[in-house]
């Protein structure tokens, strides 16, 4: 009898970038209070409010694509473009919901894990919402 592959069978998620993360045993509350310390989470660039990553995750399920910790301020809407300082544009599909059983941390209102398309270059570590929305 043949094996039915699952759709779970084909998922993968990698950790990217976590410049906050000081130890495997930080929880997202403590990267997040470091991630507000930092006073260049946000930058100017072009006439663009970048907004840095708190974490970047790779995800392979379909197709391959990365979710970004960011500041809600990005104000992400369905079908518009998101930027980086390196240039590549993302397309944004969404975002991350997480349920919790007890009392909801402050960074849940305050973040966004945004699930965005994968680029061609590299990845940078800040990312704006170009002004334009896709066709």
């Amino acid at each position: 009898m043949k094996k039915r592959k699952r759709q779970s069978d084909d998922f993968h998620i990698e950790t990217i970038y976590d410049p906050y993360r000081r130890s495997d045993d930080d929880t997202f509350n403590e990267i997040y209070q470091r991630y507000l310390e930092d006073n260049d989470r946000i930058i100017e660039l072009n006439g663009l409010t970048y907004y840095k990553a708190a974490v970047i995750h790779k995800v392979t399920l379909h197709e391959v694509g990365i979710i970004v910790a960011l500041p809600w301020k990005i104000e992400p809407e369905n079908d518009c473009i998101i930027v980086d300082e390196n240039g590549n544009q993302y397309e944004y599909r969404g975002c991350e919901m997480m349920r919790f059983s007890g009392e909801i941390p402050e960074w849940y209102f305050k973040m966004v894990f945004a699930i965005l398309s994968f680029p061609e270059g590299n990845i940078g570590e800040y990312f704006a919402k170009q002004n334009i929305n896709k066709e």
